[in-house]
Order: structure tokens, then C-alpha cells, then sequence
């Protein structure tokens, strides 16, 4: 037993523990991942019993590594979490976990249901008015539409982002969602908006010092002047060289491939040769294809260009077939096709029933009026008739009404006056008796003692309390069925009014017998749940 018991504290004690430092770590994962991370790995998820804090490691887990920027594709970490909160748990788990599976999902390169899931935790951070939350769903919204060439949709979730980072105070995340806006405004060749907002974000990086974002501003610069219909390549090259002295910041596989082949075109080979083999190992894109299409051009080997624009044309092969594969633009429109056509079948069975009660209501107060107009006419007539009769009868009841009254009062009197001087009698009786003096009258006292207790003047007795004491002796027998004749008979006596010594001599029973007997039934009348209780203690007093 005693083992028992410590098995069970010692059970209690490691779950409470478990769900205590998931709780801790609750509280400080967005500002310490790392530590977040270094306290979960502690946890065995196999070890833990319940499936909330199973869901709750899972969830936890997830966003430790998200914002640790370690990148998970597979979905067998978060699953606890999807597999719980989506029928359980509170709101704002159910958001967390949508946002991070929407993250693993897109790792996965699955953008349809990335978008999808995104757009569930978007929804949710609105209503529970979670600005940050919503912010980092649109903007995940924006890079799954972005990547599938949905650059309109693309433009309209980042700035949906950036709204709700900006209210929610987080400047950092409002930069960066403004530079995407940019990037995106570029790549539809809006050059205007876009150089705005670079001119924007770029001031705003220098005023807090985000090299990074000064970095991806010059790169973004530097793919925008190769990219036109005369690319400026002398604005290439002076990016570039920015970067490398301003920045101290190396140029990225794309900018510095955009780099070589101005420095190509710009009469400086040499440097440009100097580059190319550091390139090539960095490059395996669609882009980095056709940049090396556009390299081997420039340095006159046909051989190699030509290798690579077939390289360049098989990758954009493999790219639309993704796309067409994951149309995330027509699966988020079948998800809010599928959510309007619910809503709107909720709305049309509303409607119906809200009809069918009006009707239903109408048809039952037609019904109910032709009912009660009716019956009223019918009562009416009955009415008619009977005012006539009570007419005739009140005069006889008002003539006889005073012949009844006296009748009773009389037999009331003369009820009171029989049982009274019985009981006199009976008191005379047990104060005499067994003295020497007056036996003669002891003796005829005795007589009509025993005369009362015969079965005849009981039936009698009975019949007579009945009449004037509402019938309390048939009902007794009625709802206390085991009631011995003798318990009758006891309660017959007391609703007579008669004393505890008659009612001794009658029944042949000792004094204390009587009242024991008295406290009993009154306590059994008392505790009973009859529904004529009231009525058989009142005639008791």
C-alpha cells in the first residue's frame, strides 16, 4: 500500500514538473530561443504522459528552432501540436500552431498548404487581436504567393504585414515587410514605387545601423540595373564595388553573377575571371543558369552558353510544372470558395428555419384563436344557463345556509361534551382506582371502560372522528398501511381528545407507556413524506 501511495506522488510530482518547465519556457521562447531549445532537449516528448503537454512541447519545440532559424521540413515535431489543438486547447495555441505548421510546410515547399494554414492563423490572430502574430502570417502568406509568381497577391499580403508590425511596434519587422514590398514592386517593373520605398527603408537601416538590410537594399539594386532593357552596367559595377568597400559585406550568388558580367561588358575580364570560379560552386538556381548563359556569352565560349541556356530551359520546365502542381492562388481560392459556400449554407438554413417558425407560429395563433373563439362561445352559453340555476339556487342556499350552521355547532357541542365526559370519567377511574372506598362506583366505572374499548364503540369512535376531523383516521390508514390495530386504535383515542390516563386504562398500558407512545407517532406523523402531513399534525394540537 505504502508503495503504492509513493508511486502515485512520485507519478504526480514528475507531471506537475513536466508541465511546469513547459510553462517556463512558455514565457521566455520568443526572447531566448536558444535557451528555449538547450531546456526542451532536456524533455523526453516520449516521456510525457499528456496529450496537452505533448501538444504543448511539440508546439514549443517548433518555434524554438523557427526563431533560431533552423529550418524543419518534416512535420513529424509540430504534428502533436496540429493533432491536439485543432479540436482542443485555446485560441491563441491553435493560432501558434497553425502559424509554425504553415512554417514547416513551407520549408517542405509545400506553398499550397503553407498558404492555407497561414491563412488560418491570420484569421485567428485578428480575432484574438494579436497584431504580431497576424503580421508574421501575412507576411508568410505574401513569400508562398511570391514564390509561386502571385506577385499582385504577393504585394497585397505584405502590405497587410506591415500594417499589423507597425501597430504592434515591432520596427525591425515593419522594415524588413516595407524592403519586400519594395523587392516585389521591382520584379513587376515598377521601378517608381520600388525606388521609393528602397530610398525609404534605406534610411531607415542607416538611422539603426541594419547592415543587412542595407545589404539586400545595394543587391536589389544591383539585379535591378541588369535587368534592364540597356542594362547599366556601370551602376552594376559601382553597387557592387559599394558594397565590397562601404559594407564589408559579400555580394550574394545572384548580385555577384550580375557583377561578373558587367565587369565582362565593361572591358575589365580579367576581374571578372578572377570571380567566375568562386561563382559556379555557389550557383544550381533557374537564375544562376541563365546568368551563366549570359558569362559564357560574353567571354565568346558558344559551346558552354549554349549548355546553359539548355540547362536555364530545363529548370524553368521544372519550375512550371511545380507551379501548375501547386497553385497556391487556386487551392487558397478553393478554401475560401469552401468556406463561403459553408457560411452561406449556414446562412440559408437559418433563413428556412427562421421561416418555418414564422409560419409555424402563425398557423398555431390562427388555430389557437379559432380554439379559444369557439370554447369561449360554447362557455358563454353554458354560462348563460347556469347564472339562470344559481339564481334559483342562491335563495335556497342563503335560507338553508343558517339551519346548517346551528345543526353543526350542535353536533360539534355535543362531540366535545361525550368525549369530554368520557375522559372525566376515565381520569376519576385511574386517580380511584385500586382504593377501598367507592368500589361500587369503581366497579360500574370499570364497566363502561371496558364497554368503550370494544370493537364496536372503537367503529363507532372511528366513525364519529372521521366525521368531524377530516376524515384523519381513513387517511392514516390509507398512507401508514402497517400501522397496527392497536396504533389505530392509540391514534383514534388522541384525535378524540382524550388524556394519556384514559387513554392508559383503555388500552391497558402503563402511563409511561402512553406518552413513550405519543412521542413516537408524533415523530413518525413528523418525518413522514405524506401529502396529508400538515393535516394529521394539525389535529394532534
Amino acid at each position: 500500500m505504502a508503495f503504492a501511495l509513493m508511486a502515485v506522488l512520485s507519478w504526480s510530482c514528475v507531471h506537475v514538473g513536466v508541465h511546469g518547465v513547459l510553462s517556463d519556457v512558455e514565457n521566455y521562447v520568443d526572447d531566448r530561443p536558444d535557451s528555449a531549445l538547450v531546456t526542451l532537449q532536456t524533455l523526453n516528448m516520449n516521456e510525457i504522459d499528456y496529450d496537452r503537454d505533448k501538444a504543448l512541447y511539440a508546439l514549443l519545440y517548433s518555434k524554438a528552432l523557427d526563431k533560431s532559424y533552423i529550418d524543419v521540413a518534416s512535420d513529424s515535431l509540430i504534428y502533436p501540436a496540429y493533432e491536439f489543438y485543432q479540436r482542443k486547447g485555446s485560441a491563441e495555441h491553435r493560432m501558434q500552431m497553425w502559424y509554425y505548421y504553415g512554417r514547416v510546410q513551407f520549408n517542405a515547399t509545400e506553398y499550397a498548404y503553407a498558404a492555407i494554414s497561414y491563412m488560418k492563423a491570420a484569421e485567428l490572430a485578428e480575432k484574438l487581436n494579436d497584431d504580431f502574430m497576424a503580421g508574421l502570417a501575412y507576411r508568410g502568406l505574401s513569400e508562398t504567393h511570391k514564390l509561386n509568381f502571385n506577385y499582385t497577391e504577393a504585394l497585397q499580403y505584405m502590405n497587410k504585414a506591415y500594417e499589423y508590425f507597425y501597430k504592434s511596434d515591432k520596427k525591425q519587422h515593419a522594415d524588413y515587410a516595407l524592403y519586400a514590398i519594395a523587392n516585389t514592386s521591382m520584379l513587376i517593373s515598377d521601378f517608381r514605387m520600388s525606388d521609393s520605398l528602397y530610398a525609404e527603408v534605406y534610411d531607415r537601416a542607416l538611422t539603426c545601423g541594419d547592415l543587412n538590410l542595407q545589404r539586400l537594399i545595394v543587391e536589389d539594386c544591383i539585379l535591378k540595373y541588369s535587368s534592364l532593357d540597356i542594362p547599366d552596367y556601370a551602376a552594376v559595377i559601382s553597387c557592387g564595388e559599394f558594397l565590397r568597400d562601404s559594407l564589408c559585406a559579400a555580394l550574394s550568388a545572384n548580385a555577384r553573377e550580375e557583377y561578373i558580367i558587367a565587369l565582362l561588358y565593361s572591358g575589365r575580364g580579367q576581374e571578372a575571371f578572377d570571380l567566375i570560379d568562386s561563382s559556379h560552386s555557389q550557383v544550381d538556381s533557374l537564375v544562376a543558369s541563365y546568368n551563366n548563359y549570359k558569362i559564357y556569352k560574353a567571354i565568346g565560349d558558344s559551346e558552354k552558353a549554349l549548355a546553359s541556356i539548355e540547362e536555364t530551359f530545363a529548370e524553368n520546365n521544372k519550375l512550371c510544372q511545380a507551379v501548375v502542381r501547386q497553385s497556391v492562388s487556386s487551392i487558397q481560392r478553393d478554401y475560401f470558395q469552401s468556406e463561403y459556400q459553408y457560411q452561406l449554407y449556414k446562412r440559408r438554413v437559418t433563413s428556412v428555419l427562421w421561416i418555418l417558425s414564422v409560419v409555424f407560429l402563425a398557423l398555431l395563433f390562427v388555430c389557437l384563436c379559432r380554439y379559444f373563439v369557439k370554447r369561449n362561445r360554447s362557455k358563454q352559453e353554458k354560462i348563460d344557463t347556469l347564472l339562470i340555476q344559481i339564481e334559483d339556487l342562491a335563495k335556497e342556499i342563503k335560507d338553508s345556509s343558517t339551519i346548517c350552521n346551528e345543526f353543526s355547532n350542535k353536533i360539534q357541542q355535543l362531540y366535545e361534551t361525550k368525549f369530554k365526559f368520557i375522559d372525566a370519567i376515565g381520569q376519576k377511574y385511574y386517580s380511584y382506582q385500586g382504593a377501598t372506598r367507592d368500589k361500587y362506583i369503581l366497579r360500574e366505572v370499570n364497566d363502561m371502560i371496558a364497554l368503550l374499548a370494544d370493537d364496536k364503540e372503537l367503529e363507532s369512535l372511528e366513525i364519529i372522528v372521521n366525521a368531524y376531523k377530516d376524515n384523519v383516521i381513513t387517511l392514516l390508514r390509507q398512507e401508514f398501511p402497517k400501522l397496527k390495530p392497536k396504533d389505530i386504535q392509540f391514534m383514534c383515542y388522541w384525535y378524540a381528545g382524550f388524556s394519556p390516563n384514559t387513554m392508559s386504562l383503555l388500552l391497558d398500558e402503563k402511563i409511561e407507556n402512553i406518552y413513550n407512545r405519543k412521542s413516537r407517532m408524533r415523530r413518525r406523523l413528523d418525518e413522514s413524506t405524506s401529502t396529508y402531513r400538515v393535516l394529521f399534525l394539525e389535529h394532534l394540537s
